[in-house]
């Protein structure tokens, strides 16, 4: 994967136009992207497992935050809530001088990232 083109993809996809997609959207998103967010040899042909992998570590590291919308906050504990009922961010983070960036940005995010 090339991170360049996945901070791209995440400030054009997510975080533009003040965006708040779907889970579903984000990963549909990323498939249709694969090309550009993978090296060739690397990308799925037929699997998500990279691309969900990638989703997983993108929101262990905290450049992703899940949350519930808040028209739907009611449904919390039911089984009236659903995928579409959440809504994908990207959440800010301090950088070792304590400035307040987003947290893609950030290098000590990429540390550790395994798709990468």
């Amino acid at each position: 994967m090339i991170r360049d083109q996945l901070i791209s993809f995440l400030s054009t996809n997510v975080l533009a136009a003040g965006k708040r997609p779907t889970p579903k959207q984000l990963i549909k998103a990323m498939k249709e992207n694969k090309e550009t967010l993978f090296y060739p040899e690397d990308f799925p042909k037929h699997h998500m497992g990279p691309i969900l992998g990638l989703c997983l570590q993108l929101i262990a590291k905290g450049a992703i935050a899940v949350g519930i919308r808040e028209e739907s906050v009611t449904k919390i504990g039911t089984k009236k809530l659903v995928l579409e009922d959440f809504f994908v961010s990207l959440p800010n983070g301090k950088n070792e001088n304590g400035i307040l960036l987003p947290a893609y940005t950030i290098p000590e995010f990429w540390t550790r990232l395994n798709i990468i």
